[in-house]
């Protein structure tokens, strides 16, 4: 149904489209440039230089990983960005501190770093074997803490003696946790509060270097466990966030229950998430925004007076999570950090972005209209290319809509399908934080509504990551062992179902391939012919009809499949040539015997696919929009 959206009664956010001028290379190959050219802050604080001057710090990232800081003298609007002085290796900031010695904390990419504004350098690098740290703190004695994904291992780091400690992992799960709450009390204990499969708190004696757990199994929840620090110097602590979670009393690792929680007077730090912002300026006024889409840094000074710095800065983009064609023959998808809508047209080789409600995962089209599948919250949106974009909203009327979501049952989607009649649209994906076992969300476009299908209804413990329509209406999903982002693995094995949209049942399943985990990806080239892709590199051919797998072999020197959350390596062209896409090859699919032809070597990986227009097949590399041209 077409929308007519009122130009003036919604915020409208189309940006003029910039010119993408394509650079040729060997092979047939064209770079169509970054689509979504922007950086995004990982963590903000407003602090002094050495000379008192008032300056504000941002981790940047892009889709390399956190690359640099942002150097902003706040009343010159003099900046800069300087380099890390250790390689992100894709990772970025997802927690840091401000000191109460005004020095600038993180840890990413197993390294943990001091930064001194004072003397405008990286004064203390240090690599832990840890991945990402996911809280930080500091103690009365100055000594910074940090929690780290995903196994809540813990260090410390003295700032006067220079002393690095790592104590290891501290809490022992089968699933990746995440430390998000850390505090202190005025012992010197440290309590680490933990999610999301089973919250826990654990007590730290940083003396002995022993720790236990405050949770009894029973007490232990999912979700994430709490922990703060009063200014009466015990920490308090409760097993979960909500209203009626008791709280608890913690000091030289002992708990003492509490009716209630009392007054709250936290001790105040400049920490935090990779949300972190810390606004206070210390001569006077405040930060209020720092946008990196606008290029700008809005600021109140001490006399209350808004000032505006613009800013330039270095990047090579954001992580682009999809690419397919639209009913308009342009070329749209998805970027992530920042969340953005981008559109690219072939034929003025125009490029453009708009923001985005979220990360748009997964992407499909259906007659004058597209729908994107997207997190946080597994919701799904319906995009008219005829109608001006504007803001999204959950239940009100915009473009692209909203029309559903499914949180917890979905939160990351993998796959997006439009049935053929244009009667349905299914949304497939890993479920929330902690959880395990993804449902279908089954959009029903006639009339308008939706009906959410939990695992425990479909396959139990399994989440759907690939869809495909049979020639018949039914649909064959591919599914996976895959829990949602710090969820336990709870089944052995992934499978293959079939699939009645109308009736909302799965009529039959089977472990396909016996051990395969995952069911990344599917096409149908007849009802007795389905091929796809387990665990990346298990290339297969499965018939619907007899329901059973014809044969299934290795990938061997291919490699791994394209990938990404919402990946799309089949690619059909117009004279119906299949295309088959891997990280480092493309191939060409004969539909009649499963046989994979190199035929083209790309001069970047494929991060994820595919599209066909105008004559070329197109793919993303990491930020870039590429395309092929076949030989002839």
């Amino acid at each position: 149904m077409r929308r007519t959206l009122t130009v003036g009664s919604v915020l409208l956010l189309a940006l003029a489209a910039a010119a993408a001028p394509s650079v040729e290379h060997p092979g047939g190959f064209r770079d169509h440039g970054v689509a979504v050219p922007y950086s995004h802050p990982r963590g903000t604080v407003c602090t002094v230089d050495g000379e008192g001057r008032d300056v504000l710090l941002s981790w940047l990232m892009d889709h390399r990983g956190g690359y640099g800081l942002l150097w902003v003298d706040l009343a010159t609007g003099a900046h800069e960005v300087l380099p890390l002085p250790f390689d992100p290796a894709g990772d970025s900031p997802f927690a840091s501190l401000l000191s109460s010695r005004g020095r600038f904390y993180t840890h990413f990419g197993s390294h943990f770093v001091e930064f001194d504004p004072r003397t405008k350098a990286f004064t203390f690098d240090h690599e832990t074997g840890r991945r990402s740290a996911m809280a930080f703190t500091e103690d009365d004695d100055g000594r910074i803490w940090m929690a780290a994904y995903p196994g809540s291992g813990v260090v410390s780091y003295d700032p006067d003696s220079g002393e690095f400690r790592q104590f290891g992992s501290v809490n022992t799960e089968n699933w990746a946790q995440y430390p998000r709450e850390l505090a202190c009390d005025d012992a010197g204990w440290v309590y680490i509060g933990i999610g999301n499969t089973l919250c826990q708190v654990i007590a730290l004696d940083p003396a002995s270097g022993e720790a236990h757990a405050v949770l009894a199994p029973a007490e232990r929840k999912p979700g994430l466990a709490r922990v703060e620090r009063d200014e009466d110097g015990c920490v308090y602590g409760r097993a979960g966030g909500a209203a009626d979670d008791a709280w608890f009393e913690l000091y030289q690792g002992q708990r003492r229950d509490l009716a209630a929680r009392g007054e709250r007077r936290l001790k105040p730090y400049a920490a935090g998430s990779q949300g972190l912002f810390w606004r206070p300026v210390a001569g006077g006024g405040r930060a209020n925004s720092l946008d990196l889409i606008a290029k700008q840094l809005l600021w109140t000074d001490a006399a209350g007076t808004q000032q505006t710095v613009p800013l330039d800065y270095d990047t090579d983009g954001a992580h682009l999570m999809s690419v397919i064609t639209g009913p308009d023959g342009r070329l749209t998808g998805g970027g992530m950090f920042p969340m953005r809508q981008w559109m690219y047209d072939p034929t003025t080789e125009t490029m453009e972005d708009h923001w985005a409600f979220g990360q748009f995962n997964t992407v499909a089209a259906a007659e004058n209209t597209v729908f994107y599948g997207g997190y946080p919250g597994g919701w799904l949106l319906e995009w008219d290319p005829r109608e001006p974009i504007t803001r999204t909203q959950v239940d009100q009327l915009a473009n692209p809509h909203w029309l559903a979501g499914s949180e917890p049952t979905i939160n990351r989607p993998h796959a997006l399908l439009v049935t053929r009649d244009g009667m349905w649209t299914v949304l497939a994906g890993t479920p929330g934080y902690g959880h395990t076992g993804g449902g279908l969300l089954v959009w029903d476009r006639a009339l308008g509504t939706s009906k959410l299908l939990t695992h425990e209804q479909l396959l139990p413990e399994l989440s759907t990551l690939s869809l495909v329509q049979l020639p018949s209406t039914m649909i064959l999903g591919g599914a996976g062992v895959n829990p949602g982002t710090g969820g336990e693995v709870r089944a052995e094995q992934g499978e293959l179902y079939l699939f009645d949209p109308a009736r909302g049942e799965i009529e039959w399943h089977a472990p396909v391939i016996p051990g395969a985990r995952a069911y990344n990806a599917l096409w149908a080239a007849s009802n007795e012919a389905v091929y796809g892709f387990a665990d990346l590199r298990t290339f297969f051919c499965f018939n619907p009809t007899t329901r059973e797998l014809v044969w299934s072999r290795e990938t061997g020197d291919l490699g791994p499949m394209a990938g990404g959350q919402g990946p799309l390596p089949f690619v059909e062209a117009d004279d119906g040539t299949v295309y088959v896409l891997f990280t480092n090859r493309i191939t060409r699919l004969d539909p009649a015997t499963g046989e994979l032809t190199p035929v083209a070597e790309p001069p970047v990986p494929i991060s994820c696919g595919g599209a066909w227009t105008a004559g070329r097949l197109w793919f993303v590399s990491t930020s870039h929009l590429w395309s092929w041209a076949p030989e002839g």
